[in-house]
């Protein structure tokens, strides 16, 4: 069933279109991402979901709820979380909590079940009288998420939400999405991140407001058009230059300590590649052949939608 449809989505700023005709329908318990750089259009996306932003076109679904003409009814089935959630710094955990529930008209009795439910599933238990200021990085977006939970919305819309906090913090987030995705919530989530949209059970590319493709991460590697390696070797710098102009790679990138190559075709001639890359770099180099990421499938679609 699904619990998020959107359909003919703009949004115009002045003279210019920041979301341009975007169709989706999202299905009940998924964790649906947004990908794409800044300035693609992920905010202002969602702050129309939420009914922040009046859509210059289109319709927006929620539950079966029309978002521009009954808004005060979707605010009972949504929780938006913004890139930076309106925390009260000198109040404490529980506090922030508590002020969000009153908002809410969540009784006293059902917030005190409610609550201690969010602490064990966030691990915020022993820290429900430091103040929100106090916090780390990490656990002021588990207090933000959990203050989205605090009147239990059936779909959760929540703008990059993982930006700025460290990576293991941003696993045990994650891991928290899939539990409320395991319970029947509905997650819309947002991230510049590529590699976190492999935690998504479907991902939307958008680029320059229009969503480029579609897809269900597990698919890439049958779906994905080129081969794809790493190569390692001295002088990286200058071997990438050296490549880029003897193989016209469609992609070709310093990754870490490797170039990684998205080469032009589905398979790869590995013992021409082996000569030309060694030829290239006289120290000696290593090829290793990889599977295709979001990554590459996103730098893939962004050259197509240059015209490149």
């Amino acid at each position: 069933m699904a619990l998020i449809q959107i359909r003919g989505l703009r949004k115009r700023f002045g003279n210019g279109d920041v979301i341009q005709g975007v169709d989706l329908s999202i299905e009940e318990g998924e964790i649906f991402g947004l990908i794409g750089p800044d300035g693609a259009g992920k905010s202002t996306l969602i702050r129309m979901l939420a009914g922040i932003l009046e859509p210059t076109e289109g319709g927006i679904s929620l539950r079966g709820i029309d978002v521009v003409h009954a808004y005060e009814e979707v605010r009972g089935v949504v929780g938006y979380m913004p890139q930076t959630f309106g925390l009260y710094g000198l109040l404490t955990v529980e506090e922030n909590l508590r002020a969000v529930a009153r908002i809410h008209g969540v009784e006293k009795t059902e917030f005190t079940k409610r609550t201690e439910r969010l602490y064990r599933f966030s691990g915020l238990g022993p820290f429900r009288d430091r103040r929100a200021a106090q916090l780390s990085g990490g656990m002021k977006q588990k207090l933000g998420l959990s203050c989205v939970l605090v009147h239990q919305p059936q779909i959760l819309l929540l703008d990059e939400p993982t930006v700025g906090v460290d990576p293991v913090s941003r696993r045990e987030f994650w891991e928290i999405l899939h539990a409320l995705s395991a319970q029947g919530s509905t997650i819309l989530i947002s991230t510049p991140y590529l590699e976190e949209a492999e935690r998504c059970h479907r991902i939307a590319f958008l680029h320059e407001g229009q969503i480029l493709e579609v897809l269900d991460p597990r698919e890439l590697t049958t779906r994905f058009p080129y081969a794809t390696c790493d190569i390692y070797a001295p002088a990286m710098r200058g071997l990438l230059a050296r490549l880029q102009q003897r193989l016209a790679p469609p992609v070709a990138f310093l990754s870490g300590d490797r170039i990684h190559l998205i080469c032009e075709k589905k398979t790869v001639d590995s013992g021409r590649l082996e000569r030309v890359v060694n030829k290239l770099s006289p120290q000696g180099a290593e090829i290793r052949h990889t599977a295709p990421t979001v990554q590459d499938l996103y730098f893939i679609l962004e050259k197509r939608g240059h015209g490149s």
